[in-house]
């Protein structure tokens, strides 16, 4: 008996710490409408990147990404040796969209299993993260998520 008790005690000290934390979360970014152009720009100013990234012509981002669910797609990227790269897209469909992503860099860990190698770990660290309509792709230098989430929560806050 006083072995059930304590086991009770700690499952009820745990699901009351899991409450806590999971309702104490983050912001609620759905109302927000991010700008491509400044969430990209707070991005690359926070110096999440180990190479300059620039922003490619629509149609050129269109061709090379694909991205059917996406009605509106802007892309970042490098030169390509380096898989870092920032992609925002948005539509109706996030779902969707977030799942285009996901396709998208389980392309780009396979196309960097054998060139590059050692650039696939930053792939780990790839960020998606949903806003209003939008969905953000971005992989920064360090392989790490968190650095690009700051710099993404920074400026997202400021729209709140």
């Amino acid at each position: 008996m006083k072995y059930g008790f304590s086991f009770k005690m700690i499952f009820i000290c745990l699901l009351a710490a899991m409450m806590i934390f999971t309702s104490c979360g983050g912001t609620d970014y759905t109302s927000v409408t991010p700008d491509s152009d400044a969430a990209a720009a707070a991005l690359i100013s926070a110096g999440v990147f180990s190479e300059e990234l620039g922003r490619l012509d629509d149609d050129a981002a269109r061709m090379a990404y694909g991205m059917p669910s996406a009605s509106s797609l802007a892309v970042w990227a490098g030169s390509g040796a380096t898989p870092e790269e920032i992609i925002i897209a948005s539509g109706s469909d996030t779902a969707a969209i977030r799942a285009e992503l996901e396709a998208h860099l389980s392309n780009r860990k396979t196309q960097f299993t054998d060139y590059n190698a050692w650039e696939k770990p930053k792939l780990n660290g790839a960020l998606i993260f949903e806003a209003g309509g939008c969905v953000i792709y971005a992989v920064g230098a360090s392989g790490s998520d968190s650095d690009v989430e700051k710099a993404l929560i920074g400026y997202l806050d400021t729209l709140l």
